[in-house]
């Protein structure tokens, strides 16, 4: 059974179960406190090997997380080269060295904060939206423990739709053109 209880401003969860060594655990929420202890609850209860997981969590970035899932979108037969371009950005950017222990709602708020300043907010929201797909991959089936920290951040609002009029002679222009298309295809 885990035990969670507030220290000061943080949540710390122990776990401890037969044949296993206690592992305990600092959040900022409550709730993120749960999951993780519910998670490695039942990887005890599976029998699956907790110390792999702590062990790669504590050296990996999420740099080599972005190169995982990359190799993973090579074998995918879709077309992925925007999201490509997106992971290659990400990976020239300061989040890339950070590790994956230390990833947490705040770091991925000060990204967005960061890439608001240089570029727009439709181009943020495609970032992030790669990245929660790649956290979420790597809680699902490579058993990084935790909630995903990028479904927990606000993500920029789309600007409105633009609206265009046409002004001047240009609908007249674009209905010659028009016919003349019309025109060539009916003679060919």
């Amino acid at each position: 059974m885990a035990s969670i209880r507030r220290r000061g401003d943080v949540w710390q969860v122990q776990v401890r179960r037969r044949g296993v060594r206690a592992l305990s655990r600092t959040f900022l929420h409550k709730r993120d406190a749960e999951i993780w202890a519910r998670q490695i609850e039942s990887t005890c209860d599976s029998g699956h090997p907790i110390e792999s997981t702590k062990k790669t969590q504590s050296t990996e970035t999420f740099g080599d997380l972005i190169r995982r899932y990359a190799t993973t979108l090579a074998s995918d037969p879709r077309p992925l080269n925007t999201e490509k371009q997106i992971l290659g950005e990400v990976l020239r950017k300061w989040l890339a060295d950070c590790k994956v222990s230390e990833l947490n709602p705040e770091t991925f708020a000060r990204y967005r904060d960061q890439r608001l300043r240089q570029v727009g907010p439709a181009t943020v929201r495609r970032e992030l939206t790669v990245i929660q797909r790649l956290l979420q991959i790597a809680i699902d089936e490579w058993g990084l423990p935790g909630p995903n920290p990028v479904g927990r951040i606000r993500k920029p609002s789309s600007p409105p739709s633009r609206e265009r009029r046409l002004n001047g002679d240009k609908e007249q222009r674009l209905i010659a053109c028009a016919r003349q298309c019309l025109l060539n295809r009916i003679q060919h």
